[in-house]
């Protein structure tokens, strides 16, 4: 930086005003709106090195001026939105200013490292409750106007007002700081500042409230930095008195600590403990013999016996001479030859040491190992979980609660659409990922309940997390830059459908039956798709321990696991699981009069291959949510028969459209039947969700109805009266007589 510019910044750092100690105030100069203009210019022009930006966090103006500025005079409002559009420019992480790649060269890194150091001096210095109490307010009074009179200048406020929470929470933990467990760091004072100024129960009410959704990414932002250094299942176990096992496991670590004092503490005492040097043993005489003197003999260590007397041990042995140094090292220790083995030439096997065992030989032992380049070195996990002080858990836990009970859903969905949608900006995804897996798993662990997380348990899911796992994994091979930032997303969409599994788990576990028949739908479309089957098998085989982490692999067995015993427990339950193989269609030949006897064996087979091919496309057509065809009509206007009685001609209908492969037909015509037929849910419930229409129309497909060309169903599906009772939940009665 030029000495021309530096002097312009610290003139315009003075022209901000002066803070006055006695009335604990800030008073603004005359020209403080313009001066403050004049600093956003200045890093508007900031070079790729951030000069401008590392001098200003050297004169600390954000701590002595700006932040007791807005103190003061937060209520005009050109000021204030100014100096807030100057405070987030100053917060804005250091990754963001290096486009998402920390810097290698070692110039640039300390640069880094330099704007890094201040933003964790800003963060401290947010930990001022006052400040976030009078953003508070501000986005209280903007929040109670209606969304439609509340204008672009009201609605910038409050997005940059959540960026700079989303910008203050950021900021990694100094690493100098080493605070231990159920010791406030300096994210937890930040966060109970927010706690105590209302700034959170402001952000629940915005993840309540449909008409804010155009906020619902930055909230999930600020979700993911306010709750990363939590663990869920502990936080949602959090309670005002600590059970036993934690109390043990405190005592066990302050016991350590006090071990690791007191051995410190005799350690020193030792190095300082008299004047004369640690290695002086006292001074002995030796009994009935003389020196050369004629005096006492003295010698400086105890002697246990008399023939350990020797006055050379502290002697130097003398220098031997160049010429009398054999030719060969010292280290040498001769030629042994190995018998009964041979070396790669065939000739005796020579080796430089003695050996006692045969399993000693190793010529490897003076080979020093090369070096692992930094380029190949494996990726470290980035995790950083601790426990944070008891009051900051407690509330924690609560406004988790409160999330679950009012927000999730809501926000989850929409976030969801703007993803879709591509609404979102880029890689957004990964907060997605991290909300699923963090209050999906504090929910199980606190008061499961099914209905808290509905919005993300189901197959699409399921479907959604896999299509970023192969994405994220694919990019790891085409962006070797940012190869490290791939596998943590990676890892991060692994764990969301490890949880996934896990919520699964729990609710086969309810006592309600509908929530385990709802877990028994879902396994049964996943288990059925291959792509489901073998996506984790896939990931273990493509692990690489450059470019994925030990704690990756840890997950990834894990969730391998849970899905292997899932899928036992299921085929336990079902009996089987119909897999598809592919096979070559084989030409028909004449059958005779034989063979046509035996034709009723024959289709029950064949019912179950048409399935196998007709499940994945029909489940593609459920899936796809396509515009079907709205003129369809389930009965017969002209026939003489009652329409009311024309619900098994309809099956029928819906039957045949199946086995001839008119999937969407099929699918349009159940649900126009549903219109016609309502009562008592015989064709299925107006808010049937994909995967109970894949199961009605599956029963459907293997129902015998009868007729001259119908044949008879495999043996799993005889008891068709019973499954049409069970999935309609009509009575015997409403049955066609048919079936």
């Amino acid at each position: 930086m030029s000495s021309l510019l530096s002097a312009d910044l610290a003139a315009a750092c003075n022209a901000l005003g002066y803070f006055d100690s006695k009335s604990n105030k800030y008073y603004a100069d005359a020209n403080t709106l313009e001066t403050v203009k004049d600093l956003i210019r200045y890093l508007r022009r900031d070079d790729e090195t951030h000069d401008i930006r590392r001098q200003l966090g050297e004169t600390q103006v954000l701590q002595t001026d700006l932040l007791p500025l807005l103190k003061s005079y937060w209520e005009e409002a050109d000021l204030f939105d100014v100096l807030l559009r100057l405070i987030v420019n100053l917060t804005t992480p250091a990754l963001i200013l290096w486009n998402e790649q920390i810097p290698t060269e070692k110039i640039e890194r300390n640069f880094y490292l330099r704007v890094e150091d201040h933003l964790q001096n800003y963060k401290e210095a947010f930990a001022d409750e006052a400040i976030w109490a009078l953003l508070s307010t501000r986005l209280g009074k903007i929040l109670e106007i209606d969304t439609a009179q509340r204008g672009d200048e009201n609605s910038l406020i409050i997005e940059r007002i959540l960026i700079l929470i989303r910008n203050i929470l950021y900021v990694p933990a100094d690493v100098m700081e080493k605070r231990p467990d159920n010791d406030a760091s300096a994210h937890d004072q930040v966060l109970w500042a927010l706690h105590q100024s209302g700034i959170l129960d402001i952000i629940l009410y915005i993840t309540s409230s449909a008409s804010e959704n155009a906020y619902y990414l930055h909230i999930l932002e600020i979700l993911s930095f306010m709750l990363r250094e939590q663990n869920a299942s502990e936080l949602a176990q959090a309670a005002l008195q600590r059970s036993q096992k934690e109390k043990l496991r405190d005592e066990a670590e302050l016991l350590a600590i006090r071990n690791k004092e007191i051995n410190a503490r005799k350690k020193k005492s030792k190095v300082f403990s008299g004047t004369r040097h640690s290695r002086f043993g006292g001074t002995f005489v030796v009994k009935s013999m003389k020196s050369i003197s004629g005096n006492e003999l003295i010698y400086h260590k105890p002697l246990g016996k008399l023939d350990s007397l020797n006055f050379d041990v502290d002697k130097t042995k003398p220098k031997t001479p160049k010429n009398q140094i054999f030719s060969r090292h010292s280290r040498f220790g001769g030629t042994f030859v190995v018998k009964s083995m041979k070396s790669i030439s065939e000739n005796e096997l020579i080796y430089h040491k003695p050996l006692g065992k045969l399993d000693s030989l190793n010529f490897d032992v003076d080979k020093t190992k090369p070096k692992t380049p930094k380029n190949r070195l494996p990726v470290k996990a980035a995790w950083n979980k601790r426990k944070s002080a008891f009051s900051v858990r407690l509330f924690l836990k609560e406004f988790c609660a409160e999330f679950l009970n009012g927000a999730y859903n809501t926000l989850m969905y929409h976030v969801k659409d703007n993803l879709v949608r591509a609404k979102a900006q880029a890689h957004d995804e990964s907060y997605y990922l991290w909300a699923m897996r963090f209050f999906m798993e504090f929910n199980r662990c606190y008061k499961f309940e099914v209905k808290l997380v509905s919005e993300t348990v189901a197959v699409q899911t399921f479907h959604y997390v896999q299509r970023q796992s192969e994405t994220f994994y694919d990019l790891m091979s085409t962006d070797g830059k940012k190869l490290i930032l791939w596998s943590r997303r990676l890892h991060l969409a692994l764990l969301a459908y490890r949880e996934l599994f896990m919520t699964l788990a729990a609710m086969d576990k309810s006592p309600d039956g509908n929530v385990r028949d709802s877990a028994r739908v879902i396994k049964s479309n996943i288990f059925y798709v291959l792509e489901y089957r073998e996506f984790i098998l896939t990931l273990l085989v493509n692990y690489d321990e450059l470019k994925m982490s030990d704690t990756y692999l840890k997950d990834l067995i894990e969730t391998q696991h849970i899905f292997l015993k899932m899928l036992e427990s299921f085929v336990g339950n079902e009996g089987s699981v119909i897999v598809q193989s592919k096979g070559k269609r084989r030409q028909k030949k004449k059958r005779s009069k034989k063979a046509q006897k035996s034709q009723p064996a024959a289709t029950e087979l064949n019912l179950d291959e048409m399935w196998d091919e007709v499940s994945p496309q029909l489940s593609t057509v459920l899936d796809s949510n396509l515009e079907l065809a709205s003129d369809i009509t389930p009965f017969d206007a002209a026939s003489d028969v009652p329409i009311d009685d024309q619900k098994a001609d309809a099956m029928k209908k819906i039957q045949a459209r199946l086995r001839d492969g008119a999937y969407e037909f099929a699918v349009g015509l159940l649900r126009a039947a549903r219109e016609v037929w309502p009562e008592n849910d015989s064709f299925g419930s107006p808010n049937m969700a994909p995967e109970e229409e894949f199961l009605a129309l599956r029963d459907i497909f293997f129902a015998d109805l009868g007729g001259p060309h119908q044949t008879k169903a495999s043996s799993r599906h005889r008891k068709l009266n019973i499954v049409y009772i069970r999935l309609y939940n009509t009575s015997i009665e409403d049955v066609p007589p048919t079936l």
